[in-house]
């Protein structure tokens, strides 16, 4: 299995290409060749199948160094880390995997991922065996992409 450094090193190798060095047309291709191909297919999951990883999965954070499952907001339009309110806490959960999810934004100093943008990108065959996950900032990309990226920390119930 590879280690944390390792996959944030395969998820950012797309970005690591220089595209200044290119001139503004292939640039502005390479960018949306990216986004299109890493964000927008990434990003993109129906109502149903929210809905279906919504009642499957709980999102948690640390409060009080204890895992606590967050009250879901909008899953689409809200940020699922800005002003949880805990409710049960949830002592059981190991760590199941890691994963790096990227999260488009609007201004590069907030870090606001929904739900849907996180739960579009855990693996389909993740779902059923997983009870909860939580999701770290851990940096952005290089200009000119607009993303932050993430750990996103996969679990189960011991």
């Amino acid at each position: 299995m590879p280690t944390l450094d390792e996959k944030i090193d395969l998820f950012l190798w797309p970005f690591r290409e220089e595209p200044f060095a290119l001139n503004w047309e292939k640039r502005h291709e390479r960018v949306e060749t990216i986004f299109a191909k890493f964000f927008r297919a990434k990003l993109t999951i129906s109502d149903e199948e929210l809905e279906h990883r919504l009642k499957e999965l709980d999102h948690v954070m640390t409060h009080e160094g204890v895992l606590h499952t967050v009250k879901q907001g909008d899953p689409r339009r809200t940020a699922c880390t800005w002003s949880p309110e805990f409710l049960e806490k949830r002592p059981n959960l190991v760590e199941f995997d890691t994963i790096i999810t990227g999260h488009l934004y609007g201004s590069k100093m907030f870090f606001k991922p929904s739900l849907a943008e996180v739960l579009a990108q855990i693996p389909d065959e993740y779902v059923m065996t997983l009870d909860a996950f939580s999701v770290t900032y851990h940096g952005m990309l290089p200009q000119p992409y607009s993303a932050h990226y993430a750990i996103t920390t996969l679990y189960t119930e011991r």
